[in-house]
């Protein structure tokens, strides 16, 4: 006890170290410095007999803990286990298992520190701090301070020199869990890491209905979307069910926040049914809370809702009949119905935001090619149910029958819409027809044959390629500084379209240029040709 400086109590080592026999001149080193006071000499050599002892100063107030040995001589090393001292008295005495020198590479040493802290980043004292990872030899654990720091000394697995730790901390107060990634450890060495803090954190859950305000009907894929800002901080689908003959969606979204404080937070409903926003306030509580927000929102969608009677043409229900109406401004721009047992039909088409009024146009057909087709336009009031009931009666078709006709300068063959409308090129533009025959309008451009897309967009070449929309209205129009042909669209909506300058151009639906080549010799008026194998051929 002499030796110890100050009154200080002292850790007294000894042990052997053996390589068959004991090994003289081995250097000894004890880690764990933890427990140990800064004027502790770590170091020391093995006697002719292999033997050591090295007494060491405790820190003040340290009755208990443990240490590790290291014994090295040349190229061979050995450690020990981590091996737990208690004080008793004055001094406490350790003694350390037999070493034996090995060619074994030696552990790399983690030496990590950090502090602990509430949501409000306070320090939390006697905090329990535990470290697992499959880079470790073993876990380690630690109780923070007054200031709430902790240190932790962790051997990793021989070999290993990188990884990443998973720290748990946890109090009365809370919990926190991190991950922690570690590099550049030296084999016998030891790497000090400074850990970000553990700060605790409280729950806070988002929760609530949805509900159609339009139509007692569910608003299928709906999201919802949690926001503070622009961070996302959670989102969730909804659960849709009927309640008393009107639909009901619930939602629940939790989140873990570190942030003490209220704090303002937007809930977002998002879906081709509409769309909804409201900003909520997440009230101030302290870590470890569990603190619920409570938020209802409403849908708006604007819907058309077409009924009707489907009779063949002796008057009879028309069962089983496929009905379709198309419209630009409709979800899907395709709603596809079948009529029932009485030859009834029903269907909701979901309006896109910003259209003000609709082009819909009707084609009705049975199982014998018998059809039934018109056009009408409706105009659009929003977050709004619009009801509209179209009956329909059959007509026989008979080979060879002539059903309409109109006298015009057409400069190409016509062309077709799912709709049921027909358009042409004449002298004057691009005509366009009802089935019918009632002529619809007239477009002032073009001069090639016309295409019409899936989505009922109108593409007809000339000086420009042009983009008109089925009311007629020009949607887009692009130079190519020559004339052009007839336009092919993919199934993708790409447009296709030689020009007189011998190129293929690639266009896409939104009007910009997506590529285009040099063909030498190409027939601008000739269309080009998309086969079934995604080809695509110009002559």
């Amino acid at each position: 006890a002499d030796l110890i400086a100050d009154g200080l109590r002292a850790l007294r080592v000894n042990g052997r170290v053996l390589d068959g026999a004991g090994v003289a001149g081995a250097a000894v080193q004890v880690l764990g410095n933890s427990a140990l006071s800064s004027s502790a000499v770590l170091n020391t050599v093995t006697d002719a007999d292999g033997a050591y002892e090295l007494r060491l100063p405790l820190k003040a107030g340290v009755a208990a803990g443990s240490v590790t040995v290291r014994a090295s001589l040349n190229d061979r090393a050995a450690e020990s286990d981590l091996t737990a001292f208690t004080l008793e008295g004055v001094d406490a005495v350790l003694t350390v298992a037999d070493l034996t020198l090995s060619q074994a590479p030696l552990p790399a040493r983690l030496l990590l520190s950090g502090v602990v802290q509430d949501a409000s980043s306070q320090p939390v004292p006697g905090a329990s701090v535990t470290v697992s990872s499959a880079a470790l030899q073993r876990g380690g654990a630690a109780v923070t301070d007054s200031d709430g720091l902790y240190t932790l000394e962790l051997t990793l697995i021989p070999g290993v020199t990188s990884g990443s730790l998973e720290l748990h901390a946890s109090s009365g107060s809370g919990s926190a869990i991190s991950n922690l990634p570690f590099s550049g450890a030296i084999p016998g060495g030891t790497l000090t890491v400074n850990a970000s803090a553990l700060r605790f954190s409280r729950l806070v859950t988002f929760t609530g209905v949805i509900r159609n305000a339009t139509v007692p009907s569910l608003a299928v894929n709906t999201q919802i979307g949690i926001y503070a800002g622009q961070t996302l901080l959670c989102n969730s689908g909804v659960a849709w069910s009927v309640v008393e003959n009107n639909a009901v969606g619930s939602y629940t979204c939790a989140v873990k926040t570190q942030t003490a404080e209220s704090f303002e937070a937007s809930i977002n409903a998002v879906g081709v049914w509409g769309a909804s926003s409201v900003t909520v306030t997440v009230p101030a509580a302290t870590s470890g809370a569990v603190s619920t927000v409570t938020q209802d929102l409403i849908v708006a969608p604007t819907l058309l809702r077409v009924a009707g009677t489907v009779l063949d043409s002796g008057g009879a229900p028309s069962v089983n009949s496929s009905l379709r109406f198309t419209a630009a401004g409709l979800e899907g721009n395709t709603v596809a119905l079948t009529t029932d047992a009485r030859g009834e039909y029903v269907g909701y088409g979901i309006v896109l935001p910003g259209a003000t009024s609709l082009e819909v146009g009707f084609v009705v057909r049975d199982a014998g090619n018998n059809v039934s087709s018109r056009s009408l336009t409706l105009g659009v009031i929003p977050n709004t149910l619009m009801e509209r009931t179209e009956n329909f009666t059959l007509e026989n078709r008979l080979p060879g029958l002539a059903r309409w006709s109109a006298s015009i300068s057409a400069t190409s063959t016509p062309a077709v819409a799912s709709s049921g409308a027909l358009y042409v090129t004449t002298a004057q533009g691009v005509q366009a027809f009802d089935a019918d025959g009632a002529p619809r309008w007239t477009f002032p451009h073009g001069s090639g044959a016309v295409t019409v897309a899936e989505s009922g967009t109108v593409y007809v070449g000339g000086e420009r390629l042009y983009a008109v929309n089925p009311d007629g209205t020009e949607r887009w129009s692009f130079g190519f500084g020559s004339g052009t042909g007839a336009p092919a669209v993919g199934a993708d909506g790409t447009i296709y379209v030689t020009s007189s300058a011998g190129a293929l151009h690639a266009i896409q639906p939104n009007s910009s240029l997506k590529w285009q080549t040099q063909i030498p010799g190409v027939n601008a008026q000739n269309a080009p040709v998309i086969s079934g194998e995604d080809h695509l051929y110009a002559s």
